[in-house]
């Protein structure tokens, strides 16, 4: 399993008008106190150092809806992750499984104080979200003709954040592939 390397100065891009990444560059959050509501993105362009990725987001403050998944470098950002385009997962904090750009199933809700994990097994094809330790769902085949998939969050409403665990102690124990209880095949 790869821990990903901590996010340098050019590794993290981010989208939205009331936006703060933190010097950290690991939490995330929307500028409490705007007008009308925010939405906000972030993207992780840091590389893995093997096809096995796991990594962990730490709910601190779900104000509206958060979506945490994996997406190609350059993706919009304008929606939650996994709603843009054919090659991105993601899973709302509403519960929504968003596969390919189109809502799956419920997984059920996730909200502030949870820690919500994200596996991607390139060998294996699959992608895994895990919560408060435990696996939550597996769905394969994921193609190796997508490519590069990378960590990215979507957050919406004045004052949602969320701060990411990159490097290890994780919540989830990882062992291999996970492929048991909640598994999908496609």
């Amino acid at each position: 399993m790869a821990h990903l390397t901590m996010p340098r100065e050019g590794t993290v891009r981010t989208s939205g008008d009331n936006v703060w990444l933190f010097t950290d560059r690991t939490t995330f959050k929307l500028s409490p106190g705007q007008p009308g509501g925010s939405v906000g993105g972030c993207q992780w362009t840091i590389m893995p150092m093997s096809e096995l990725i796991y990594f962990e987001v730490v709910v601190l403050a779900d104000k509206g809806a958060l979506s945490i998944g994996v997406a190609p470098k350059n993706t919009p950002l304008r929606g939650h992750t996994g709603a843009e385009g054919i090659k991105s997962f993601g899973w709302t904090s509403k519960g929504d499984l968003l596969d390919k750009g189109k809502a799956g199933e419920r997984l059920g809700p996730f909200t502030t104080g949870d820690i919500v994990g994200l596996g991607y097994n390139e060998t294996g094809e699959n992608v895994y979200w895990t919560k408060n330790g435990k696996l939550v769902e597996t769905i394969r085949p994921v193609s190796k003709s997508f490519g590069e998939l990378v960590p990215t969050i979507t957050l919406e409403g004045n004052g949602s954040a969320a701060r990411f665990n990159f490097s290890g102690d994780f919540d989830f124990k990882v062992k291999g592939e996970a492929s048991r209880g909640g598994e999908r095949r496609r």
